[in-house]
């Protein structure tokens, strides 16, 4: 019993941080109620750009991707269980994640409830800005198709949970499709000479193109290549890539997918350490068990520097 209370808190332990970044929000396909609980905020994703009302750091955060099957208007409510501040910010619709502008929804105050609730002035929009500082700004009419990003943040930051229930009209608001494509695998490394990026879908359906995105600072990104995808595929296929004008810094990179009636997903952001790269060559690459292999291993490998870093990672 001991062992199983360990596994299960190791597994809620890592659930929970994954909600922390928006790259791996909690994708939301109905209106049932969400009981969640953060005690970190992953990557801090707030600037002064897009943080909205909130004016300030991530304390302890949640992300959630709100998926809209049908048009209509969209409510929400957020509910501490306990005694704490809980304040909100909604972006979109279809914004990239993590977000390049400010939410069309925001609250700060501290109350006991927070959402969006027809209470509030059909003008209110950021909490306090054209009515009482209640928590409480007003709903979102909503078009199917759309996505929204929702950043739920404990600014009390004492480990107290919440629920966060959906409501509007129509009833089923809220619903997933399947995406045209699904992604295995998004994984990249310094090869000693330039970046190698590569990418494994198990679907696609409808799927036109692939961009290839970096930043240096996770938040400005750059279109660097575009690939032409498979457009229709119930088997794997492996895309793969290279960039050679990468900064001596660190390299943020993501996909933006884009399918045939122009729609668009993001990819999770992953991260190549170029200046610690490049001032730590490669001397060995082995597999699981520490044998020497080359480039046409496929596979877990394990790459050791000169320094006595070793860096895991898939080939």
């Amino acid at each position: 019993m001991k062992k199983l209370i360990i596994c299960l808190g190791i597994l809620l332990s890592s659930f929970t941080q994954a909600q922390t970044n928006c790259s791996s929000a909690i994708n939301v396909c109905n209106q049932n109620a969400i009981f969640g609980n953060s005690l970190s905020f992953g990557t801090q994703e707030l600037n002064f750009i897009n943080q909205g009302c909130l004016l300030g750091n991530e304390h302890q955060s949640t992300w959630y991707r709100l998926n809209i099957l049908n048009s209509g208007t969209l409510r929400f409510n957020i509910n501490p269980q306990g005694s704490a501040d809980y304040d909100f910010a909604l972006y979109g619709p279809n914004s990239p994640c993590p977000p390049t502008g400010p939410p069309i929804r925001c609250s700060f105050s501290a109350t006991q409830f927070a959402g969006l609730n027809p209470i509030a002035p059909v003008n209110e929009f950021s909490d306090g800005t054209n009515g009482p500082l209640d928590g409480w700004v007003y709903p979102l009419n909503v078009i199917a198709g759309q996505t929204y990003y929702l950043l739920v943040d404990n600014f009390s930051n004492n480990g107290v949970g919440f629920s966060l229930g959906f409501g509007g009209t129509p009833s089923g608001i809220i619903g997933c499709t399947p995406l045209p494509v699904e992604l295995l695998i998004f994984d990249g490394f310094f090869n000693g000479n330039e970046n190698e990026l590569f990418w494994l879908t198990a679907t696609e359906t409808n799927s036109d193109y692939f961009e290839l995105q970096r930043s240096v600072d996770n938040f400005h990104w750059e279109t660097l290549k575009r690939l032409e995808a498979a457009e229709n595929s119930l088997s794997s296929v492996k895309y793969r890539t290279t960039d050679d004008s990468f900064l001596r810094a660190i390299n943020y990179y993501r996909l933006r997918q884009i399918d045939l009636d122009q729609n668009e997903q993001y990819s999770e952001t992953i991260t190549i350490d170029n200046l610690y790269s490049i001032n730590n060559n490669v001397v060995s690459t082995t597999n699981s068990i520490g044998q020497d292999v080359g480039s046409q291993y496929k596979g877990l490998v394990f790459d050791r520097y000169k320094s006595g870093y070793i860096r895991e990672r898939m080939q």
